[in-house]
């Protein structure tokens, strides 16, 4: 793993950390702005450091109602793609305060450098079972070879 690559790593991980304290002002500076949030319920995009925090508590208020207690990382990849830019997939397991297991979860990160450091552009929930691996398409005259819906 490149250096750069192991900072934008120690980056997530700290933003992984600080989100466990449930505080917003511990992650909101950990974002960079614009930042963009994707679920299965839609796709948020927030311009301010206000937006961000807006969903974060949101984010975390959930987590309190249903007894959130702490998080683990149960596996981390990371694919540097250019010299600002870093993709962080996790798997995470998210546990209730008695140790039970609240819900598994996983996600796809893009993260750039910035003057101030290693920042989280967009947050990408997903399946738990999916593991980002690009599979090439078979291009034709410079295309992609995929046949137009009838």
């Amino acid at each position: 793993m490149r250096n750069e690559e192991q900072e934008a790593v120690r980056a997530y991980v700290d933003y992984f950390q600080a989100f466990q304290e449930l505080k917003p002002d511990a992650v909101v500076s950990r974002l960079n702005v614009p930042c963009i949030f994707l679920s299965p319920q839609g796709a948020i995009a927030m311009s301010s450091a206000e937006a961000i925090d807006a969903l974060m508590r949101q984010l975390m208020q959930g987590l309190k109602q249903q007894g959130f207690g702490r998080s683990e990382i149960s596996d981390l990849r990371a694919q540097q793609v250019s010299d600002s830019v870093v993709f962080v997939d996790i798997r995470g397991i998210r546990y209730h305060t008695d140790g039970s297991i609240l819900e598994r979860f996983a996600t796809t990160n893009t993260l750039r450098k910035t003057d101030a450091g290693w920042k989280i552009v967009q947050i990408a929930m997903h399946d738990v079972d999916v593991v980002l691996e690009l599979k090439p398409v078979e291009l034709s005259n410079g295309q992609p070879a995929i046949q137009p819906q009838p």
